[in-house]
C-alpha cells in the first residue's frame, strides 16, 4: 500500500509499477486488490479498546507504540497509513468518514506535539477526545488531565469576563484535579469554568451537545446547566468552527462580558435579541434517510420560494442562498464555499426529489404511511404534493444564471432510484449553468454539496426567521426560539425561555444565519445588548 498523501486531489501516486493521477484514481483502480486488507483494518479499529478515553493517555505518554495482534507486531506508522487510506476509501463509498478511524491521526499528531516539548491546552484536548467512552463519566475529564499544561487546568475566580487574567495573577481559585468525591455534575461544572475564563472562552457555548435528546442516550450528569458542556453525551451537532467556521465574526467586534454565579449554576453574559425562529424545515436526517423520504414535503423549498428569485439580505439568487445556508457556507474547511456549490446542490436536489417521488409512488410507501401517518394527514405526503412544491420552487427561483429545471430533470432522468441519494455518479450529471452564462473558473463537482452536507449539515435543521433570513441550527430547535448575538462570540446562538426560571434562558445551541455572519447585524445599529441569565 503506498504512503498516504494529504494532496489527495492532485498527488501523483506511484505503486507497483503503476502511476495514478490522484488518491481517488488509486482507490477506484485498486479497490479489488486492497479491499480485503482495508476490511481487516476496519475490523481492527472497531475493537472497543481503541475508542476508550484512557487509551489517549496510553498512546501519548508511551515511549514507543507497537500494536500486538496475536503473534504479529504492527508499527504505528503502518497502522496510521492504513487507517488514512481506509478512511478515504469509506469517504468515497459512503459519503462520510468513520469516527473510529479518525482516532489515530489526531492522537499521533498530539503525540508528535508533546515529543517536541509543546504543552497541550486542556480546552483543545477535551474538544478533541470528549466523545471517547469511559465507564465512569468523570473520567471523560480526569483521563486527560495528565497530558495537559497545568496552567490550562486552573479554575479562575468568578469575575467579570471583560477583566483579563494573566497567568501570574494571585486570585486564581484552584486547579482542576481528579477528585472522585465530587459528582459528575460538579466535575463538569468546574470543567466549564476552567474553559470559560481561559481558552476557548465563550466558545464553550458551542460545545454543548444535544445527544441526550435521544432515548437511551441521556446525560450522566443530572441537573447540569444548559450552558455547561456535558462530555457524557456525544457532541451533536459538531461546532461550525471544526468545519472552518472560525472565519465567522458575528459579534467578535463587541467586548465579551460574563460572570458565573456564586453557586456556579448561572452564567450572566451580555447578549442582544436578534431574531426569532418562525418556520422549520427538514433536518439532515429527513433529507438523507431513505425511509423518511416517504414523508418528505419539501418545506425547505417552500421557504426558499417565499423569497422569490433574489434573497434580500445578500442580494444573491435565492437558490444560491439556500445551498449555502444548508452547509453554513463552508466547504473543504473554507469559507465562503466554492463557486461550484450551487451547481452541485441542484444536481443533488434532482436526485433527492426523484428518489422521494419513486418511493412515494411505490406500494411499500402506501403501507408505510398507513402505519405511521394519521388518515386525515396522508394527503400531505402524496407525490403530487411534493411535485407542486418543486414546481413552485423552480418557477419562482430560476434565474438566467441557474437553470434549475434543466439540472434537476437531467439528474432524475439517468438515475437508479434504488441507490444512495447522496452519492450519485459523476457521469451523466448536467451542469445547471446556462450556455450563455459566464463560465466558472471552478470545475463542476457534482459530489461537492452532498459530501459537505453530510458533514456540516449533520444533526442540523434548516429554518427561516421572523426578519426573513435563512438559517441552519440544531435539530432540536423549535418555532418561537430566540436568536441572540452574544458579545464577543463568533456565531449567533439559539435560546429558549427557562420553564421554571422567571426571565432566565436555556441554551439550545449555535446557529448559522445567512447574511449576518460577518457583523452585519451589529453594523445596522439596531441591537440592544443586555445581561441575560443562562441556567
Amino acid at each position: 500500500m503506498p504512503r498516504w498523501t494529504d494532496e489527495v486531489a492532485r498527488a501523483e501516486i506511484m505503486h507497483d509499477g503503476h502511476t495514478y493521477d490522484s488518491a481517488a484514481d488509486f482507490v477506484e483502480q485498486s479497490s479489488s486488490t486492497y479491499e480485503y486488507a482495508w476490511s481487516a483494518v476496519l475490523v481492527l479499529v472497531f475493537n472497543g479498546w481503541f475508542g476508550r478515553v484512557w487509551v489517549v493517555q496510553e498512546i501519548l505518554l508511551a515511549r514507543q507504540i507497537v500494536i500486538h495482534l496475536g503473534p504479529h507486531k504492527v508499527p504505528q506508522e503502518m497502522l496510521l497509513n492504513a487507517s488514512k487510506w481506509v478512511n478515504y476509501w469509506m469517504h468515497l463509498s459512503q459519503g462520510a468518514p468513520i469516527p473510529e478511524l479518525d482516532f489515530f491521526s489526531p492522537a499521533l499528531r498530539t503525540r508528535d506535539t508533546m515529543v517536541h516539548g509543546a504543552r497541550l491546552h486542556f480546552g483543545d484536548v477535551l474538544t478533541l477526545y470528549r466523545d471517547r467512552p469511559s465507564t465512569d463519566p468523570r473520567d471523560k475529564v480526569f483521563a486527560l488531565l495528565s497530558i495537559c499544561d497545568p496552567k490550562s487546568l486552573q479554575i479562575c475566580p468568578r469575575h467579570d469576563g471583560n477583566a483579563p487574567l494573566s497567568s501570574t495573577q494571585s486570585a486564581l481559585k484552584s486547579e482542576l484535579v481528579a477528585d472522585y468525591s465530587k459528582s459528575t455534575t460538579e466535575v463538569y461544572m468546574e470543567c466549564a469554568q476552567c474553559l470559560l475564563y481561559q481558552e476557548p472562552g465563550l466558545y464553550v457555548l458551542s460545545l454543548v451537545g444535544c445527544d441526550g435528546y435521544f432515548p437511551g442516550r441521556e446525560s450522566m450528569a443530572p441537573g447540569i446547566p444548559s450552558w455547561v458542556p456535558d462530555p457524557s453525551i456525544t457532541l451533536l451537532p459538531k461546532p461550525l468552527r471544526s468545519f472552518g467556521g472560525d472565519a465567522f465574526t458575528t459579534a467578535t467586534a463587541m467586548r465579551s462580558m460574563f460572570r458565573v454565579s456564586e453557586d456556579a449554576r448561572t452564567l450572566h453574559l451580555s447578549a442582544a435579541k436578534c431574531d426569532k425562529v418562525v418556520c422549520m424545515g427538514e433536518s439532515h436526517a429527513e433529507l438523507v434517510g431513505a425511509m423518511l423520504l416517504a414523508l418528505l414535503q419539501g418545506a425547505f423549498l417552500t421557504m426558499a420560494s417565499s423569497f422569490g428569485a433574489v434573497y434580500p439580505p445578500t442580494k444573491e439568487p435565492s437558490v444560491s442562498a439556500l445551498a449555502r445556508t444548508l452547509i453554513a457556507d463552508l466547504s473543504d474547511g473554507t469559507h465562503p464555499a466554492s463557486p461550484a456549490l450551487t451547481i452541485s446542490f441542484l444536481n443533488w436536489l434532482g436526485v433527492l426529489v426523484g428518489t422521494a417521488m419513486e418511493i412515494k409512488r411505490s406500494r411499500w410507501n402506501r403501507i408505510f404511511t398507513q402505519a405511521l401517518v394519521l388518515r386525515p394527514s396522508r394527503h400531505a405526503y402524496r407525490a403530487e404534493k411534493l411535485a407542486a412544491v418543486v414546481e413552485t420552487f423552480i418557477s419562482t427561483c430560476e434565474t438566467p444564471e441557474f437553470a434549475i429545471r434543466q439540472a434537476m430533470e437531467t439528474s432524475m432522468g439517468g438515475r437508479d432510484y434504488t441507490g444512495r441519494i447522496f452519492n450519485f455518479p459523476r457521469a451523466g450529471v448536467a451542469s445547471a449553468r446556462r450556455k450563455d452564462a459566464k463560465e466558472s473558473q471552478v470545475q463542476d463537482d457534482p459530489d461537492l454539496f452532498a459530501t459537505t452536507f453530510n458533514s456540516v449539515g449533520l444533526n442540523r435543521r434548516f429554518f427561516m426567521t421572523e426578519k426573513g433570513c435563512m438559517g441552519l441550527g440544531p435539530f432540536t430547535l423549535l418555532e418561537g426560539d430566540t436568536i441572540m448575538l452574544v458579545a464577543g462570540a463568533y456565531v449567533p446562538y439559539v435560546f429558549r425561555p427557562a420553564a421554571a426560571e422567571g426571565g432566565s434562558w436555556v441554551l439550545v445551541g449555535e446557529t448559522y444565519i445567512h447574511g449576518i455572519m460577518h457583523g452585519e447585524a451589529l453594523q445596522a445599529g439596531e441591537l440592544e445588548f443586555k445581561t441575560i441569565d443562562l441556567v
